[in-house]
């Protein structure tokens, strides 16, 4: 699903508002009801902030487990549609079941 989102981002960079969004909503409710932020939130955010955009699409698509942990708390839910998502993961069962 990471590499769809990336294609999506590649295609329209403007979309990177969304995880920025994202982010800023999560951190701001968190704060307000925990006193704390996610410290993988915060990580994403400088990372969107400060890093090249071509470096936040490699981290997205990297198969390296030292990002796995940060890839499992991405900010960038919005930039595929809800049926989006469910028809990669209908793809993904019907695999598993095929395999």
């Amino acid at each position: 699903m990471d590499r769809i989102v990336v294609e999506r981002l590649r295609a329209n960079p403007a979309l990177m508002e969304i995880p920025r969004q994202n982010l800023e909503r999560w951190m701001k409710k968190e704060k307000e009801e925990f006193g704390y932020t996610d410290r993988w939130w915060r990580f994403w955010k400088e990372i969107i902030d400060k890093a090249p955009f071509e470096d936040v699409l490699l981290i997205l698509e990297s198969d390296d487990p030292s990002f796995e942990q940060l890839q499992h708390c991405s900010p960038f839910a919005g930039i595929l549609t809800h049926e989006e998502v469910m028809a990669i993961c209908k793809d993904k069962d019907d695999q598993a079941v095929a395999a």
